[in-house]
């Protein structure tokens, strides 16, 4: 059918419509101008009259189209398999240029698809050169050469790269996952999806069966992969079986596999391998079993088993690199995060997998990308940064995919670390499910793996949960959709599986109430209420204690540079810092705290910056005033810090004694003017003391 783009779509609307439509209401709902739309209407019946119907238009009325259903849908079905490109759309076109090229594979003039796309030849050769860099990260290259035409050149290796990538770009990734579990057939059916030519690039009748060859290969490696890792191999399988079939094989690599004899992928990989030859009839050679094997050892896993170890010859590299990373993450709290042997691992296990995934340019997909760039931009964009060390080293671009399972790492370390200095408390979690007995358990099961001691888990069928369950559960996470019955308590809803996704969230939950006080029970007194008051008070005053500091700086530093180097101390990491800088300045320029006749400045705020409430003092080297004149007479900067929206009430009753102390303590200021650590924690100490002891007598 010789159609237009936009006469297609305006055909396709007409032919949903139920009643008349006006043109306005065509235009708008096509996008384009009224005058386009009745230019494009001038040639419609042509098309019409082949399948007896007839186009009609009434002034004041509208526009339809008149005839049996049966052919509105003949003709509807048949615009619908027509795919077009709209040559005015210039990312469309050379989209579907790329696609000619890896369909063809054979020579072709510049007329050919000059004619196919209905452009001129010098259109089509500033596209070429467009598309080159697409095809250069696969080492393929587009060689024009006069009377001979357009051809592909490059590796095999690199065709089939290129074939891969184009698809991943190209077709849904829910089709893909639709396919494994169905069939191609079912769901292409299903979703009209076959009208999308580019399937073209894959025989699906034989990517059907390499997913039910992957799918009966139970209990290894493949059937733990995750989703994006085990469809990247069956893509993979696919056209490299095709390809075979067609005496299409892999170059011979330089780099020799010998050492992977007897390893747990190679020994995968040959039985793979040996289970496609008999299913199709082909012979895969070395090659070809060698590069199944840089998939699986590419792979990302739904979870290790505890006796998986990383290749010994291997190990003291991948623990360097992630040693490295984590340097390089930086921030002040790289010596605690690599004391978190659950990060470490988790963090070598992934860089081992990701460097051979990044060194053979094997595609990755993260449906979580988007995600973690949202809810965890600060561990994002560190963890961004911190891989550059990397990129110069494997001479590559690291995906924002990859980055972003990397941030994963860093955001549960994160949270563990922040876990161990608030103190925090186990949280318990319902798992509701029909029965409470089969998908809770493995969902209960999977958790447990995850959270470990950080959580205690009780499974329960939603019948089965009262008021007192409700009472004791921090919240429940639950398999079933609770839309009629509504718990007291928050629930979250997640899959069965449990993906990636859902763990996050609860993740989130599990720190968010970790630091809060448990659930109190009915049968609490007045007394556990005042002895949790003062438990917090006592918490609140160590920690002022623990973080107490002073600094020394040089006496001609800047106001700026000094609240920065006094934030800098503060910020448990990076963008913390700034938090802090940000909140100093916006409260100065309320009121200045700078005190002149008393020979100090007292900065405070309330921010998001610290965790916990915090006192630094800063002094110069020689103990003389500073020399900056918004600074004059200053011998000394008091920098308090409370957090904020978090007990508030106590962190100020603490801090605002303490700075009435200043003046009502004759010995206190003298005491910070000398610069000596020691004897300032030790009279903040005394003073906090007093304080304390006359709190409880107000309790």
């Amino acid at each position: 059918m010789n159609i237009s783009p936009r006469l297609k779509q305006i055909l396709l609307v007409l032919l949903e419509q139920e009643e008349v439509i006006s043109v306005k209401q065509l235009a708008e709902k096509v996008d384009i101008s009224k005058r386009t739309v009745q230019r494009e209407l001038e040639s419609i019946n042509h098309i019409l009259k082949e399948y007896q119907l007839s186009f009609h238009s009434k002034t004041g009325k509208g526009i339809w189209i008149e005839g049996k259903e049966k052919d509105k849908q003949s003709l509807y079905q048949k615009l619908k398999e027509v795919h077009q490109v709209d040559v005015n759309d210039k990312k469309q076109r050379r989209r579907q240029l790329i696609f000619e090229i890896l369909k063809d594979k054979e020579p072709q003039k510049l007329f050919y698809y000059a004619n196919l796309f209905g452009v001129s030849e010098a259109t089509i050769s500033k596209d070429m050169e467009a598309i080159e860099e697409w095809f250069a990260w696969m080492d393929l290259k587009i060689v024009r050469k006069q009377g001979y035409g357009v051809s592909l050149e490059g590796s095999e290796k690199g065709y089939r790269l290129a074939l891969r990538r184009f698809m991943d770009e190209n077709i849904k990734r829910d089709v893909w996952r639709e396919m494994i579990n169905w069939g191609s057939d079912t769901v292409l059916k299903k979703t009209y999806e076959l009208e999308n030519e580019y399937y073209e690039l894959i025989d699906l009748s034989i990517f059907d069966q390499v997913v039910e060859c992957m799918r009966s290969m139970q209990k290894t490696k493949i059937s733990r992969m995750e989703e994006s890792s085990y469809l990247g191999l069956a893509m993979h399988l696919a056209i490299a079986v095709e390809r075979l079939k067609k005496g299409n094989f892999l170059e011979q690599e330089e780099e020799d596999e010998s050492d992977w004899q007897g390893e747990e992928e190679w020994i995968l990989s040959c039985d793979l391998g040996e289970r496609l030859n008999k299913l199709f009839g082909i012979r895969m050679p070395k090659e070809e079993i060698s590069y199944i094997c840089l998939h699986i050892k590419g792979a990302r896993l739904q979870y290790v088993e505890p006796e998986e170890q990383i290749m010994p010859a291997k190990q003291e590299e991948v623990e360097h690199l992630a040693n490295e990373l984590v340097d390089a993450f930086g921030g002040g709290v790289a010596y605690e995060l690599k004391q978190d042997e659950e990060l470490m691992k988790g963090l070598s296990v992934d860089l081992q997998a990701m460097v051979v995934r990044i060194k053979n340019k094997i595609p990755t997909y993260n449906p979580l990308l988007k995600q973690i760039k949202e809810n965890y931009p600060m561990v994002f964009r560190h963890t961004k940064q911190a891989v550059g060390f990397l990129e110069e080293r494997l001479k590559a671009t690291i995906p924002e995919g990859e980055i972003a399972y990397l941030a994963m790492h860093f955001s549960a370390g994160i949270l563990r670390m922040e876990g161990r200095r608030e103190n925090v408390r186990k949280v318990k979690i319902g798992v509701l499910c029909a029965s409470g007995i089969g998908i809770s358990k493995l969902m209960e099961s999977k958790l447990e793996q995850r959270f470990h001691e950080r959580v205690e888990l009780h499974c329960y069928a939603f019948e089965d949960v009262n008021d007192r369950v409700e009472e004791q559960m921090d919240f429940f996470v639950s398999s079933l959709r609770l839309t009629q019955q509504e718990l007291k308590t928050e629930v979250l809803d997640v899959s069965p599986l449990l993906p990636e996704q859902d763990m996050i969230a609860i993740e989130d939950k599990v720190f968010q109430y970790a630091m809060l006080p448990p659930k109190k029970e009915k049968a609490d007194t007045e007394f556990t209420k005042q002895l949790e008051e003062v438990s917090l008070m006592v918490s609140q005053i160590k920690s002022i204690l623990a973080s107490c500091s002073c600094m020394r700086v040089e006496e001609h530093i800047s106001f700026e540079e000094l609240v920065q180097a006094m934030a800098e101390k503060a910020a448990i990491y990076p963008d913390y810092q700034y938090d802090i800088q940000k909140d100093i300045l916006k409260r100065e320029k309320i009121a200045t705290q700078i005190i002149g006749d008393m020979g100090f400045a007292l900065l405070h705020a309330r921010t998001n910056g610290v965790l916990e409430p915090m006192i630094l003092v800063c002094v110069t080297k020689d103990r003389t005033p500073f020399i900056d004149p918004y600074m004059q007479n200053i011998r000394a900067v008091i920098m308090m810090l409370m957090p904020k929206n978090k007990n508030t009430k106590q962190n100020g009753q603490i801090l605002g004694f303490v700075s009435s102390s200043l003046i009502e303590e004759e010995e206190f200021l003298p005491t910070i003017f000398e610069g000596e650590e020691t004897a300032i924690k030790q009279y903040l100490t005394k003073l906090l003391k007093q304080y304390f002891n006359h709190y409880l007598d107000t309790v």
